[in-house]
């Protein structure tokens, strides 16, 4: 089940997104851009954040890929540590 608090913050969110929008838009339209103008305007925030998920994916995969080479690393390290052990004691 998906908690309370979570279904609340999300829908306050939600909510406060299109009173932003509205009240932008209503702005761009007062400061005298054309309803086309002002959508083209507006349009720049979605496409940025596309962009922006796009990139912090990426960004993402590659910190994941960096992690997993980081423990082949010491896993190695640690197999050659246990080698030199095993060969001092005989």
């Amino acid at each position: 089940m998906i908690d309370r608090q979570t279904v609340s913050t999300w829908s306050s969110g939600t909510g406060a997104a299109g009173v932003f929008g509205a009240v932008g838009y209503s702005a761009l339209i007062q400061a005298g851009l054309s309803p086309k103008q002002t959508l083209l305007v507006m349009i720049t925030v979605p496409v940025i954040q596309g962009l922006r998920s796009v990139t912090e994916g990426e960004r993402e995969r590659e910190a994941e890929r960096e992690r997993r080479k980081e423990r082949g690393r010491k896993r190695e390290a640690e197999r050659e540590r246990r080698r030199e052990r095993g060969g001092e004691r005989e």
